[in-house]
């Protein structure tokens, strides 16, 4: 999706500079590709308009003509999409995962400190060994300059939006990959305006590495247990082999986002993932919906409450973390619970995963 969205930016640009209808389809081809790959960057269209309304107001080689049936190109070739787009759309809500940004995100996703603080540090050392560094501005042509702005701010600053004001929350780093070709330019320009020359290479080699390192996670001392699901699931194996009790899961994952799934049994299986690597032998296990909101707990109420109030005891496995609604779950239900007579104890933690006791 990215190759197909760099390309779409490349052909963009080549034919608003010089008309070619080659450049057009190319662009038109690429451009849809890039939606076939990956449904959401189709909010790159807006990068294109943008650009497209920019250069038409100041002079291109492109023709109406052009633009109409590069359009119509356009729409053809995402035809097939419309059904499962109007899905996606539909449901966009339930497959929502994550939370509201803050303006933090926002600034961090426009300045990602993994590439500005090396180029800074870098810059630093550069100017305690050289009195003659100097950042000079160098000319740029300003088409290309202003389709490179648009390409690296526009998706972040979208997103941003639509996650704040609305219930779709689609400020997610992968979803933000549309501005990497753009950003990689301006940080780029950044380095080429240092002087001297042979300044940019130790900059931009300190920013290279250390960019790679903690933009692809790396550490020298990885962390390959941050769920612990084996020991959370095999501590409450042991709780359960001689003394049986429901377990309610909260797997944290996104596809038991509609509760009605969790009755399903062609969902239900990998909504408790974890639990087919490590069995437990307690007959009746419960899934909890991936939101704890209004629908969730109402789901919750009806399905689940009732069958629960009704035993002695009962054990609870959540995924923790700020991404999920493991904590807000273990809230919501020990609330409950605490209302007929259960008291809750924590068994034990597990990386991530947590494991309570609920007993009367």
């Amino acid at each position: 999706a990215l190759l197909m969205l760099t390309g779409s930016l490349l052909a963009l640009a080549r034919w608003l500079d010089d008309g070619r209808w080659r450049h057009a389809w190319a662009y038109g081809l690429l451009a849809a590709l890039t939606v076939h790959f990956h449904f959401l960057l189709a909010y790159n269209f807006l990068v294109h308009f943008l650009y497209v309304a920019w250069r038409a107001a100041r002079g291109t080689p492109a023709t109406l003509k052009q633009f109409a049936l590069v359009a119509v190109a356009v729409t053809a070739l995402l035809g097939p999409l419309a059904t499962h787009l109007a899905v996606l759309l539909g449901e966009r809500e339930k497959l929502s995962f994550a939370h509201a940004p803050l303006a933090l995100d926002l600034v961090n996703s426009l300045l990602p400190p993994p590439v500005l603080i090396p180029i800074c540090i870098g810059g630093l050392a550069v100017m305690l060994v050289s009195r003659a560094f100097a950042w000079e501005p160098v000319p740029a042509p300003t088409p290309s300059f202003v389709l490179v702005a648009l390409s690296a701010l526009v998706p972040a600053v979208l997103l941003f939006t639509v996650s704040a004001v609305s219930p779709t929350k689609v400020f997610v780093p992968r979803y933000l990959l549309a501005a990497a070709p753009g950003m990689a330019l301006l940080f780029g320009y950044a380095i080429r305006c240092v002087r001297p020359a042979w300044a940019r290479w130790p900059i931009a080699g300190l920013a290279l590495a250390v960019s790679t390192a903690g933009i692809s996670g790396f550490s020298p001392w990885p962390v390959h247990h941050r769920e612990d699901w084996r020991g959370a699931l095999r501590t409450i194996a042991a709780l359960t082999r001689e003394n049986p009790a429901p377990v309610v899961v909260y797997s944290g994952l996104v596809e038991a986002a509609d509760p009605r799934r969790l009755s399903d049994p062609r969902h239900r299986e990998y909504i408790l993932a974890p639990l087919a690597a490590y069995p437990l032998p307690a007959p009746d296990i419960i899934p909890l919906p991936y939101r704890c909101n209004a629908l969730s707990t109402a789901f919750f109420d009806l399905s689940s409450f009732r069958s629960l109030r009704a035993v002695s005891r009962f054990l609870l496995v959540l995924r923790l973390g700020t991404d999920h609604d493991g904590a807000a779950w273990l809230s919501y239900i020990g609330s409950r619970m605490a209302k007929r007579g259960f008291k809750a104890a924590r068994i034990g933690e597990f990386g991530l995963v947590s494991v309570w006791q609920f007993e009367r």
